[in-house]
């Protein structure tokens, strides 16, 4: 799967130091969803992130989830809530906007 994460009002994610704590909050939602993180790159106002998960989780669910986990790690809400959620593999359309 690839998600797409884009920040609040366009935040630069550079500022502040957000970086080390975006990367944190993706690693944190990696290990609370049992995703097996592939790749992540972090850009100026979103954040790319490539991860293999269980096929019976919605994409939707983990979306929400890598929000969560990223605005936590932020400590505000750095992230908005524009996320987008692609396939590379197994999931077809109705998977993706299968809502749990």
């Amino acid at each position: 799967m690839h998600w797409v994460a884009v920040t609040a009002n366009l935040f630069r994610i550079g500022k502040e130091d957000f970086l080390d704590k975006v990367r944190a909050g993706v690693f944190a939602w990696a290990g609370e969803t049992g995703c097996r993180l592939k790749a992540f790159a972090p850009m100026p106002d979103h954040v790319h992130v490539a991860a293999r998960a269980d096929p019976a989780r919605s994409p939707l669910e983990l979306a929400e989830a890598l929000w969560r986990s990223l605005n936590r790690a932020a400590g505000c809400c750095l992230m908005g809530e524009n996320v987008y959620a692609g396939t590379f593999s197994e999931y077809g359309l109705d998977a993706i906007l299968k809502r749990t």
